[in-house]
């Protein structure tokens, strides 16, 4: 199992109660042989503080990269959910153009289609729902045909454009969801960086003789919380930052307005 599965199989809260008791231990650490090194009389570096706030600052530059990250993954899937609202409503307008009994034919299968991806939203079973879009993109491609065999002409040509561009945003909507994901090896490199910057800066207490204070539990919420939205912004199924079917819900009631010709 990767680092980023592991992360994975746990839930939030705890992925959270985790990393903030990684930073406190890490912190205690560091104090612990900072303490140590000035009991042993033992020079020690004059530069350390800015040594330290040099390795605070990669990791903030680390933690900002991974944000950014996740958020464009959230602003595509965002993006791709208006681009399928419009593919739809333009597929189901375009159906209206062609006659009995494919027009209601197609119409049918696109509201089926959108209520398996309200459903796919509250059930979450993504292998299920991908394999009904597949049966379904099935049916509506053979109408398709059907009609463009039947309308050698703009017509026939515009319904199949519109079946076209419902299958090419699930592909894409498909491989948003499996492959754009924050690398397994930047996981790691946040976590190791947070470790180090830790020990570093409870070492610099450590030496100083600053006692634990309040401010290393604050410390450790601040960054464990901003770790926590990354992991939740990367995880579109299990995270609270879930997109609104509200687009898709009021596409499927026009639907139902719009039945007639």
């Amino acid at each position: 199992m990767g680092f980023r599965a592991f992360l994975n199989s746990m839930p939030l809260w705890l992925a959270f109660l985790g990393t903030a008791a990684l930073i406190v231990v890490c912190w205690g650490i560091g104090f612990r042989l900072g303490n140590r090194t000035a009991a042993s009389g033992e020079p020690t570096e004059s530069l350390e503080g800015e040594v330290v706030a040099a390795a605070l600052g990669m990791l903030a530059f680390v933690l900002a990269i991974t944000f950014g990250m996740a958020e464009a993954r959230y602003d595509a899937r965002r993006q791709v959910l208006f681009d399928e609202v419009v593919a739809l409503r333009t597929a189901y307008l375009r159906a209206g153009l062609v006659k009995e009994p494919d027009r209601s034919a197609v119409r049918r299968l696109l509201r089926e289609y959108t209520d398996a991806r309200i459903d796919v939203a509250t059930t979450l079973d993504i292998a299920a729902a991908s394999a009904r879009a597949e049966a379904l993109h099935d049916s509506l491609w053979a109408h398709a045909v059907t009609i463009a065999g039947a309308n050698p002409t703009d017509i026939g040509g515009m319904v199949v454009e519109g079946v076209n561009d419902v299958v090419t945003i699930h592909v894409q909507r498909a491989a948003l969801a499996r492959a754009v994901r924050i690398p397994e090896a930047i996981w790691l490199a946040l976590y190791v960086l947070t470790a180090l910057g830790m020990v570093m800066l409870g070492h610099h207490f450590g030496v100083k003789g600053d006692r634990p204070s309040f401010g290393v539990a604050g410390l450790a919420i601040s960054f464990a919380l901003v770790i926590l939205l990354i992991d939740a912004l990367d995880r579109p199924q299990q995270g609270f930052f879930t997109l609104s079917q509200r687009p898709m819900a009021e596409l499927r009631a026009w639907m139902d307005a719009t039945r007639a010709p």
